[in-house]
């Protein structure tokens, strides 16, 4: 959010009932002529609304709402489109040719106005990141937390593979000792839920997408998928725009970046800023006492007490939060991958898989490396969907075996950029059924056509075994899924197939590329390109990545019957060259040459 100084200052002279009419004119020069500024504003208001200053915003609405006779009728359903265009981070379209003084003064308040009407939805419950991350509420739990501290019943266990009502869950737990009640990885937690970490570090990852650190002694609430309480300890986040933080002595607002949080015992606050900004807004001794936000950049933190008179800005001590970076594995304890450069995701069966006492896998660790170094375990918190870990499933190495009632694993939210390479090792163990669903990054929540003519943007990015005839014969497909074509149940879909390849027990090493510059989608066997086609969407956003079900149909009737050894995902367009030298070491990894 870059507001140049000038700008900010008029902005706040409003705020405080003292907006001259050289200041709106400067404001609306500003918004009219710099690219970035319409947006800019548009976070300024959202970020006044999520600190509740309804008082000041609901003037200044008023105020802009004047300037203009000649708006259209429909206000709200202008802002409407608008909320929609700052959640995908699209501004509306504009004319290409510079509007006249009389047309940009209508644009602007026009504009404003729009953003107010959109800021002020935040408040009424359908608001940016509802939009962003609502999804369908008709399936069963996971593993979910309870709010009630006297249930001390065992937690359900699914039933399918997507979760309702849970705004976060568990990931990774290193030494945890809990001082009221223990948690699992995998653990779903629900608005409310309360954790109270006595040592040891935790990691909460949000349907967000915003992962957290918290280091004992520490205790936070859950408030939603985009914000939680934390009224002891230390914290670190990496978010986007819109997280909340809400402390005892006041309210972090994250502006797209990575900060720290501190709570002492008396509730006073420090914010530490490691990239990007973030918003804080301080309580007054009372919620009537009206307290100035401020916003800190890189490098920047703050303190603040409950009912403090001073709010100290300082430099940032990231050494305070040294805690927060994970160790990287050495080369000694990794299989010998050469090519690591846009690495997200490296699951391999021979290194750190948690399995329980009949070998059910209860968590696969992602190998974090350089640059891989943030952990996006695969997990399954219930033991009737768990693979199994075998010693020598795949060609006599180790591998996870799915099947039975459909056992799978799934991601944290993990980002995917829109160049995109995936590469699996798999076997199948029986031809049924006819789909067979390996990789798919439509984890919940899941973006679902709710009707025909619905469109899924981004495209759902999935490597499946296809049995078209019926015949036993499986092709091997990489496919995107993009919803359906108006008026009817037809999918759009773009997708590469290698046919009668997947024979039952034949391992084999597949490679799915989605090269945007080109616009193609390639498929891989065991180094060799099987096809490639024109890719017609983007895949490129942030989702859970699932292994071994299909995220909708979970009626078994399509189910990974088979062995997974490897997995890895570039957010990178892998070179065609690239893509052979990965397959070799694949091939080499599991003896397939």
């Amino acid at each position: 959010m870059n507001i140049p100084e000038p700008i900010h200052d008029h902005l706040e002279d409003y705020l405080d009932g003292n907006l001259s009419e050289q200041g709106f004119q400067m404001i609306s020069v500003w918004v009219n002529e710099q690219p970035d500024a319409a947006e800019a504003l548009s976070q300024w208001l959202v970020w006044q609304v999520s600190m509740r200053d309804l008082q000041r915003i609901e003037g200044m609405q008023a105020m802009f709402a004047d300037e203009s006779t000649d708006q259209p009728a429909s206000a709200a359903a202008d802002a409407d489109s608008l909320l929609r265009s700052i959640a995908a981070h699209e501004l509306p379209a504009t004319n290409s040719q510079p509007p006249s003084a009389a047309e940009a003064r209508w644009w602007n308040s026009h504009l404003v106005q729009g953003m107010l009407a959109a800021s002020l939805a935040l408040v009424m419950g359908w608001g940016v990141w509802t939009y962003i991350w609502s999804g369908p509420g008709n399936g069963n739990q996971v593993a979910i937390e309870q709010n009630s501290e006297s249930d001390q019943k065992p937690v359900a266990e699914p039933s399918m593979v997507r979760p309702v009502n849970a705004s976060a869950y568990l990931g990774r737990l290193t030494n945890c000792e809990w001082t009221k009640k223990s948690f699992r990885e995998g653990t779903a937690l629900v608005p409310g839920s309360e954790l109270s970490l006595e040592e040891g570090r935790a990691e909460l990852i949000f349907d967000s997408g915003a992962k957290v650190s918290a280091r004992g002694p520490c205790t936070l609430k859950i408030d939603d998928d985009a914000a939680f309480t934390l009224v002891v300890g230390d914290v670190s986040v990496e978010a986007s725009f819109g997280f909340k933080v809400s402390t005892p002595s006041g309210v972090v607002i994250d502006l797209g970046t990575a900060f720290g949080v501190s709570v002492d015992s008396a509730g006073g606050s420090e914010v530490h800023v490691f990239e990007g900004e973030v918003a804080f807004q301080a309580r007054g001794a009372t919620d009537s006492t009206p307290k100035k936000s401020i916003v800190l950049q890189k490098d920047q933190a703050c303190r603040y007490s409950v009912g403090g008179i001073s709010l100290d800005e300082f430099k940032a001590n990231e050494s305070k939060f040294a805690w927060r970076s994970r160790e990287l594995l050495s080369d000694d304890q990794v299989p010998d991958l050469q090519i690591r450069d846009g690495l997200v995701l490296w699951l391999a069966a021979d290194r750190f898989v948690e399995t329980d006492d009949q070998n059910g896998v209860i968590c696969w660790r992602d190998l974090l490396v350089v640059p891989n170094s943030s952990a996006e375990d695969a997990l399954q918190p219930a033991a009737k969907y768990r693979p199994v870990l075998t010693e020598d499933g795949l060609n006599g190495k180790p591998s996870l075996r799915f099947g039975g009632e459909g056992a799978f694993l799934l991601t944290p939210p993990l980002y995917t950029a829109n160049e995109q390479t995936a590469f699996v090792v798999f076997a199948l163990n029986d031809a049924n059924p006819v789909f067979q669903p390996i990789l798919n990054y439509n984890g919940p929540p899941q973006r679902i056509p709710q009707s025909v003519g619905d469109r899924v943007d981004p495209g759902v990015f999935q490597i499946f075994a296809r049995d078209g005839n019926r015949d036993g014969r499986h092709a091997i497909i990489g496919h995107v899924f993009s919803g359906y074509e108006q008026g009817s149940r037809t999918s759009i879909v773009s997708e590469v197939g290698a046919f009668e390849r997947a024979q039952t027990g034949e391992p084999l090493v597949v490679g799915f590329r989605h090269n945007p510059e080109s616009r193609t989608l390639s498929l891989y066997v065991n180094g060799q390109e099987a096809a490639t086609q024109q890719a017609v969407v983007d895949v490129g956003g942030t989702s859970r990545k699932l292994f071994g079900q299909h995220p909708i149909y979970d009626d078994g009737s399509m189910i990974f019957h088979g062995d997974l050894g490897e997995v890895l995902i570039f957010n990178r367009s892998l070179s065609d060259r690239e893509v052979v030298d990965v397959s070799s070491y694949l091939i080499k990894r599991f003896d397939l040459e």
